[in-house]
């Protein structure tokens, strides 16, 4: 008979009264375990012996049973073991968790179709001719920065530190230290925001509060890697598409992050206030994981804990679509106004951070964070107040939209990529380039 007891209680525990407890459930448990053993056993023996063409059977099914005992019947005695139940059957059952595959497979005849109408079933990639691929996988997110320098007011000040190959005497330490660097020529202070520069889905993105972190990412990732500095505020996501001889494009779709915080009461862990707020519960598992250093702690009172600073699933954000509340004329001509220091774009989604939802809706202090060329046809707005039905059909419009773009293009002469550009740039994209 095991005696499990938490470290804050044990700790109260003297001496003899330990060894005693231990003492006795030795003698109680040892015995019982030993005449059970040699029962179970025999009689599993005989069983066997007796059933033997049944025997790979019932091997199968006692494993079946002790993982399913271990597994599933003995978390859900315990309230934490039920609230993260909940929590896989939430992300099992809402489509906004599932992979993008699982969303959009139903699709894939019709963007077969599409491709065929439209001469080709890469033509989508001409849509942004002086980027590599149109910015579809594998595209670096410097290129786009770049892009961007006229637009000064708009970027945050970033720098790309180049890779740092294993075998090289570039290590971490200089790494940091080159970032440390720049932060002080630019005057850029700590927090700061490190990302490779060809990745995808929010790998490799994180927000370093300090020196030590940063040294510990760039142990982790020897690839190249785009420094920016950090912007606070409220972030949105708008889909941008221009037909080709027009000089005005127009917005498809706009989203805004939503970051999930708890508040701390003084009386309950981190880990209790997760599993039982409504919301962080879906993303429970991503929270614990995060947090794990101090999912033991106890936040105080009114002590506000943002679990997710990046606007990404990976990270437990997600997003509402406010199409139809905040495209306004104004943040259309904010975003064309951006999109013209794009040479030759068509095509894309602008990853912006603004001061308040007003500011937003007029187009003003907008903070470009990223740009994302022709693969953000392809993103939906995962917002749990819509239906699947509803994503795939936003999907559908922007891959109609960049197919009709490309082709006219490719129609004057713009070149589509090759299917080993776009394998590349996959690779390198997953594996951190």
């Amino acid at each position: 008979m095991a005696i499990i007891l938490r470290p804050e209680r044990a700790a109260r525990f003297s001496f003899w009264r330990m060894f005693v407890a231990l003492v006795i459930s030795n003698l109680l448990w040892t015995p019982l375990f030993v005449l059970t053993a040699s029962w179970l056993g025999q009689e599993m023996i005989a069983m066997v012996e007796h059933y033997e063409k049944a025997a790979l059977f019932i091997v199968v099914v006692t494993v079946v049973v002790v993982l399913t005992a271990i597994h599933i019947i003995q978390p859900l005695c315990t309230w934490r073991g039920r609230r993260l139940w909940r929590s896989r059957w939430r992300r099992l059952t809402s489509w906004e968790f599932w992979p993008a595959p699982a969303v959009q497979w139903r699709l894939v005849p019709w963007l077969w179709s599409l491709g065929r109408r439209s001469g080709g079933f890469l033509v989508f990639t001409c849509a942004n001719p002086d980027f590599p691929s149109g910015g579809f996988i594998g595209a670096a997110k410097s290129i786009w920065l770049r892009a961007l320098v006229d637009a000064q007011a708009a970027l945050p000040r970033w720098t790309l530190l180049p890779a740092a190959p294993a075998a090289s005497f570039v290590t971490a330490d200089s790494r940091a230290a080159t970032l440390d660097a720049w932060m002080t020529e630019a005057g850029v202070t700590w927090p700061v925001v490190l990302k490779r520069d060809i990745g995808g889905q929010g790998r490799g993105v994180q927000i370093c509060h300090s020196h030590p972190e940063a040294l510990r990412y760039f142990v982790d990732n020897l690839c190249a890697v785009v420094a920016q500095e950090y912007v606070a505020g409220l972030e949105f996501a708008v889909w941008f598409a221009r037909e080709p001889g027009v000089r005005t494009g127009r917005i498809l779709a706009v989203s805004e992050a939503q970051f999930p915080a708890v508040t701390g009461d003084g009386k309950h862990s981190l880990d209790r206030l997760i599993l039982s707020d409504d919301c962080a519960l879906s993303r429970g598992s991503i929270f614990i994981t995060k947090f794990a250093a101090r999912i033991a702690d106890i936040p105080a009172a009114g002590e506000v804990i943002t679990l997710s600073d990046l606007a990404q699933p990976s990270d437990g954000a997600y997003a509402f679509d406010v199409t139809a509340e905040l495209s306004t004329p104004e943040l259309t001509d904010a975003i064309n106004n951006l999109a013209r220091h794009l040479s030759d774009f068509h095509f894309g989604k602008f990853q912006v951070r603004c001061p308040s939802r007003e500011d937003f809706r007029v187009g003003q202090n907008l903070r470009v964070l990223g740009v994302a060329g022709v693969k953000a046809a392809g993103s939906a707005i995962r917002d749990p107040r819509r239906s699947v039905h509803d994503a795939c059909a936003q999907t559908q419009r922007q891959w109609e939209a960049c197919f009709a773009i490309g082709a006219a293009l490719h129609q004057r002469g713009v070149k589509a990529a090759h299917w080993k550009t776009v394998l590349r740039g996959w690779f390198q994209a997953r594996f951190g380039g």
